[in-house]
C-alpha cells in the first residue's frame, strides 16, 4: 500500500511547497527569487480586520489602514518569531497581502498587478484558508476593483475571486519573505 509521508528535516535552502511554523500558524514557500523565498500563511491571522475604516480605496493597499497595521508588526505577535528572518519587500514592507496576479493570474476586473500566479495557487484548494477554530472564509487581496471607489479585492470562502467594501472585516493571510 502507497503511504504519503511528511518529515521535518533541516534544510539549506527552501524549495516550493516547504512549509515553516510562524508560532501558531503553517506557512508554505510559493516563490523562489534569486535571494529570497516568499511564504504565505496557511491560515487566516485569529483576528479578522477592515482594509479601511470607511469605504474607500482611495490611495489603494499603499494607503490602507489594514497595510499600516501590518507594518508596525503589532497585528500578530507570531511573527516577533522570526522578525530577524525577515527581508523587505521593495516597498520596505516586511508583511503584505497577496495581490490577485499571485493568487489567480490575470482578471480584468481588479486594477491588477505585475505578479505571475504562484504554481501552487492553481489549486484552489490552496486559495482557501479559515481562522483556528472557524469556517472558511473571505480574505483580503491588494488590487482595487476598477470601477469602484469603496472595494478591494479578495478571495471568496470557495477559493474564486472576489471583492469586499473596504471597511468589512475579513481574513488577513499576511506573505512575507525570508533569505535563501
Amino acid at each position: 500500500m502507497q503511504v504519503i509521508r511528511s518529515q521535518k528535516i533541516e534544510a539549506e535552502k527552501f524549495e516550493i511547497g516547504d512549509q515553516i511554523n510562524v508560532g501558531a500558524y503553517t506557512a508554505t514557500c510559493q516563490k523562489l527569487t534569486d535571494d529570497t523565498a516568499v511564504f504565505i500563511l496557511n491560515q487566516y491571522i485569529d483576528k479578522a480586520y477592515p482594509m479601511n475604516l470607511t469605504d474607500t480605496n482611495a490611495g489603494g493597499y499603499e494607503a490602507s489602514w489594514l497595510r499600516k497595521k501590518l507594518k508596525d508588526g503589532k497585528i500578530d505577535r507570531s511573527f516577533k518569531e522570526i522578525s530577524d528572518k525577515l527581508v523587505p519587500f521593495e516597498n520596505g514592507d516586511l508583511l503584505r497581502l497577496p495581490t490577485v496576479g499571485e493568487m489567480f493570474g490575470y482578471d480584468d476586473f481588479y486594477e491588477m498587478d505585475d505578479a505571475e500566479q504562484w504554481e501552487l495557487m492553481k489549486n484552489r484548494r490552496n486559495r482557501i484558508a479559515e481562522r483556528r477554530g472557524g469556517k472558511y472564509e473571505w480574505g483580503w487581496l491588494q488590487n482595487k476593483v476598477k470601477r469602484s471607489s469603496a472595494y478591494f479585492a479578495s478571495v471568496y470562502n470557495n477559493g474564486n475571486a472576489s471583492y469586499y467594501d473596504a471597511s468589512y472585516t475579513i481574513g488577513v493571510r499576511p506573505v512575507f519573505q525570508l533569505s535563501k
